[in-house]
């Protein structure tokens, strides 16, 4: 476990786990991930955690973002020719996350396939959190708020969100050669990280998902 969790949020290779820190070989780690992801170990935490989190008032469904983060693959009914590596074949990643930078879901498809595509199946499919104690009632799916890139700045996707009741966040396209200033729906404001923390946080919140892939190359 503790060579699985060491890979994963660092990104090293499998076969660079430092045999120093006592974690076994990174080829036993990467057969123990392999296994447990068959077995669907970490679904069932997925599911289980957000709920977990909830009762503890931990989840913040103030305002949430949207994102994707493309791998490699090697191949598969997800895989597709990736415009931003060359056209290699890869998947890609399509992520909701709340304030905090919480994953409260994800959904697959290939690489080539526009982000704005799945942003409302991305909402739809969540599984939903129920609350605390305190609060009963219907799981909740959706965010007050939602903020996304300039990949979602597309009418059906505003359009999506106001039947939602959602409230627009979605990057400004700028003219070609300046830097954004603001959100669309909020002019003025300064650009911070899809989920309102800083841009840096917010990235490495959303890439840390890509070390699930890795699970398919045992790299």
């Amino acid at each position: 476990m503790e060579g699985i969790l060491f890979v994963l949020p660092t990104g090293c290779r499998w076969r660079d786990l430092p045999p120093q820190l006592g974690y076994g070989s990174g080829h036993t780690a990467w057969r123990g991930l392999r296994a447990w992801q068959a077995a669907g170990v970490w679904d069932r935490l997925h599911r289980l955690m957000p709920g977990e989190l909830s009762k503890a008032e931990l989840i913040d469904w103030s305002r949430g973002c949207t994102g994707s983060v493309s791998v490699r693959a090697k191949g598969g009914e997800l895989t597709g020719r990736n415009p931003a590596d060359r056209g290699k074949p890869g998947t890609k990643h399509h992520l909701l996350a709340g304030a905090g930078g919480l994953i409260l879901h994800t959904l697959l498809s290939p690489a080539n396939i526009h982000d704005s595509m799945l942003s409302g199946p991305v909402l739809e499919t969540s599984p939903g959190v129920r609350g605390h104690r305190h609060r009963p009632g219907r799981p909740r799916r959706r965010p007050g708020k939602l903020h996304a890139g300039k990949g979602y700045g597309y009418p059906r996707c505003r359009r999506y969100l106001q039947r939602r009741g959602i409230k627009v966040r979605i990057a400004a396209a700028s003219p070609r050669g300046t830097i954004s200033a603001g959100f669309a729906g909020s002019p003025g404001a300064a650009s911070p990280g899809c989920c309102g923390s800083s841009a840096p946080d917010c990235a490495a919140n959303t890439l840390g998902v890509a070390g699930d892939q890795r699970t398919a190359t045992g790299d």
